[in-house]
């Protein structure tokens, strides 16, 4: 990547011949001692209203933990900071949404792990890493002397303001290079860096410097007049690498939090493959949405093209410039969103967080009164258990209301094997689940991977045969089906699936599942809808001992083997199975 420069022209006291006299009461003014100030540059602002971005187009959907590390500068420049990582940790702070910046220091950690001290850490994703990478001093030293307060080149195109200096000045070239990292494998991600760099001049005419940026990261161009010099030419950079950093990373239109700026060629391709790879039957759906937020109100999420989808694409396509055309393609998709209409006032931010503030309350007092209403009915039950006791303690009862599971997988053509709680399969295994209940039954299965998703595994659309709730007693029955199985993706980690097993239909997760299951459902929708039935799925009491169940046969390796099931007793309670294994 090429890096583009800011050119900052710093004047001196001393008096050119060539320009005019600067008046006594300018020599004294200049003289006073500095009145304290906030630390703020030309493009403090844009940190504040991609803050409020984040917030707008809720990316991330997750807290971002970032890890800082050490900051330096790696030149021979003493008059430069040697350690800017306050100024990357005030950069990322200053933020705000859903990302949060933990700072690397080695000596707080070990003195915190000798005392002891209870700790809940966040672990984080990523690792910002970066340094002062350039610094060139006294460049132009010819006597010559050019009338403009910014001349420079770049990409063969001179920019120039106005005033005078002598180009005998002195001029300081300085760059910053930052990188993302991933936290667990130490990798940079590929193409998510930022390269800048500043050209510091210093004028003989007043305390002022022009400021102009071109280049082929943002292409933005500015100019105004500052009392500043390179230690804030050094915190200008931070600011605005931090920006497109993360910018890149989150795939987000970030140049429109700088004035002039140019779209970011990396983060068009990303949005438009980001279309590409979704769901055929869930563009249309995604496009009708965004054309929403663009104020067509009459066109509705269902995924159809209708007469008001059409006329608002080609609404849309009509004022584009020509930059679309009136058809569903990536183009238009990422035409919608980068454009998105959005307040980027700092003020939106605030409001915003206050309104998540006030909603997060009343979801912690609604999961408070819902676990008081848990509590109450889990004492109740066990007040009802006392009186049912059974007179031989000591006998082992089998109710007859039990369920069967078991889970089989095939990671090759080897054969079947069984797969045991807390066991390994590897990417692009199949697997499939075998359940037989002791008696009729409402069976609900689900799956959660590592990255929180939920998938419903039964009931389920996609069964050939048409089964569905109830099932039937002591039938043994195979999910997906017979001969069929589930295959894992690339998503590793621990994954979950959710036996629920109860006497009559759960009107709760029949609502949820009919939702899910709808084709044009929104991406933001079914997520949400995700998140609640894992917290209702949360409010079960889990099963926390298995019984050995009966045998029943699979194809293994050398012909048909024999195996044996788990037994989740008392299904009328309405208890949930957990069966966890390691996704590698």
């Amino acid at each position: 990547m090429k890096k583009s420069f800011f050119s900052l022209i710093v004047a001196g006291l001393m008096i050119l011949p060539s320009c005019a006299p600067i008046p006594e009461e300018k020599i004294a003014e200049l003289k006073k001692p500095p009145v304290p100030q906030s630390k703020a540059n030309l493009y403090s602002d844009a940190l504040d209203k991609f803050g409020a971005m984040l917030i707008a187009y809720q990316n991330p959907d997750s807290t971002l933990y970032l890890l800082g590390k050490t900051v330096t500068n790696k030149t021979a420049c003493g008059n430069l900071p040697m350690d800017i990582s306050q100024m990357v940790a005030t950069a990322v702070n200053r933020l705000g949404g859903k990302i949060r910046y933990i700072p690397y220091d080695p000596n707080y950690l070990v003195n915190e792990a000798n005392l002891r001290f209870p700790v809940n850490r966040a672990v984080p994703a990523l690792v910002i890493d970066g340094a002062i990478t350039e610094c060139d001093e006294n460049l132009d030293n010819q006597n010559k002397g050019v009338n403009a307060d910014v001349f420079m080149s770049v990409h063969g195109e001179e920019g120039s303001g106005s005033g005078g200096y002598d180009s005998g000045s002195n001029l300081t070239r300085i760059a910053l290079d930052f990188h993302l990292m991933d936290y667990r494998t130490s990798a940079l991600l590929p193409r998510i860096q930022s390269s800048f760099g500043a050209d510091i001049r210093t004028l003989k005419g007043g305390y002022s410097f022009g400021l102009e940026a071109l280049g082929s990261s943002v292409g933005f161009n500015s100019s105004r007049q500052f009392s500043q010099g390179k230690h804030e030419a050094v915190r200008t950079l931070v600011d605005v690498s931090i920006l497109q950093l993360l910018g890149k990373y989150l795939a987000l239109p970030y140049w429109r939090c700088l004035d002039g700026a140019k779209p970011d060629p990396l983060v068009i391709s990303r949005v438009k493959n980001s279309f590409i790879l979704s769901p055929a039957n869930r563009r249309l759906a995604t496009i009708q949405f965004l054309l929403r937020n663009f104020g067509y109100t009459n066109v509705s999420t269902n995924g159809v093209m209708d007469n008001a989808t059409q006329q608002a694409i080609v609404d849309v396509a009509s004022k584009s410039g020509g930059e679309v055309q009136a058809e569903v393609s990536p183009a238009l998709y990422a035409y919608l969103y980068v454009n998105r209409p959005i307040s980027l006032d700092p003020e939106f931010q605030s409001s915003t967080v206050m309104q998540q503030v006030a909603l997060e309350r009343q979801r912690l007092q609604a999961r408070k009164q819902q676990q008081a209403q848990v509590k109450a009915k889990q004492q109740k039950a066990k007040r009802a258990k006392k009186k049912k006791k059974q007179a031989h303690k000591n006998d082992r009862v089998r109710f007859a209301s039990g369920l069967e599971t078991a889970i089989i997988y095939r990671p090759g053509e080897a054969g079947e094997f069984v797969l045991m709680s807390g066991g390994r399969l590897n990417s692009g295994t199949g697997y499939k689940l075998v359940v037989q209940p002791e008696k009729n039954c409402y069976l609900y299965v689900f799956q959660k991977d590592s990255l929180g998703r939920l998938y419903c595994l039964f009931p389920s659309n996609d069964r050939r045969d048409g089964l569905r709730n109830p099932l039937s007693a002591k039938v043994k029955q195979e999910f997906p089906g017979e001969g069929q199985y589930f295959y894992l993706d690339q998503n590793t980690g621990t994954e979950r699936i959710y036996f629920y097993p109860v006497s009559k239909a759960d009107p709760v997760l029949e609502q949820g599942i009919r939702e899910i299951n709808i084709e044009q459902i929104p991406d933001e929708r079914k997520r949400q809808i995700e998140k609640d039935l894992i917290q209702y799925l949360a409010t079960k009491d889990i099963v926390q001992k298995v019984e050995t169940g009966s045998t029943f046969q699979f194809q293994g390796e050398n012909g048909t083997k024999q195996g044996r099931m788990n037994r989740i007793p008392q299904l009328d309670n309405g208890k949930l199975y957990v069966f966890t294994f390691e996704h590698e």
